[in-house]
């Protein structure tokens, strides 16, 4: 609230009041435009920290993220998921996510795409074939993700690296054959 004390004569001439009432819209007007820019920027300073947070948290996961548009193309990689299948993150992206996987586990995840329920979550024990053509055994989460107009635009997976867990299953399976 501003208050202006103003002569009585000002008040009582019709065209200074008018330009007094004038004067005020503007200043009010202003006040109100700095206002909502202070907002703007508290909002964005808050959604620059948050993304912040996110990146970090998804950059240190242990588990994977790939997150994959309508085509399968990578749009997101984590270092994480990059580094289990012996690649950089630079070199996954725009490739396709179905190109890393063997011809039934594609099936399998082409299958959960074609779903689209986006409120289901699929789960998938699922091989990748790493940078060097070795096997990476994983468990995988696709969660379909779609547009504004409800139309399937990709996909949201998390894959966890289960080869050392499958490696000891093995043997033990091995040794219990043995005895």
């Amino acid at each position: 609230v501003i208050v202006v004390s103003v002569p009585l004569k000002i008040v009582n001439d019709k065209e200074e009041h008018s330009f007094l009432h004038e004067v005020s819209e503007q200043l009010s007007s202003a006040l109100h435009n700095i206002e909502i820019e202070e907002e703007r920027r508290i909002i964005e300073g808050t959604a620059r920290e948050n993304e912040e947070k996110l990146r970090q948290i998804l950059e240190y996961l242990n588990v994977g993220i790939w997150q994959i548009d309508a085509e399968g193309k990578t749009i997101y990689i984590n270092p994480r998921m990059a580094r289990m299948l012996g690649y950089s993150e630079n070199e996954l992206y725009h490739k396709r996510f179905f190109d890393f996987l063997n011809v039934n586990d594609r099936q399998k995840a082409t299958h959960s795409l074609k779903q689209h329920n986006t409120a289901k979550l699929d789960q998938y024990q699922i091989n990748f074939i790493k940078k060097d053509w070795a096997v990476l055994n994983t468990n995988l989460e696709i969660l379909p993700i779609s547009n504004e107009e409800n139309e399937p635009a990709g996909a949201i997976i998390s894959i966890q690296d289960i080869s050392e867990q499958k490696r000891i299953e093995e043997n033990l399976k091995e040794s219990e054959r043995r005895y």
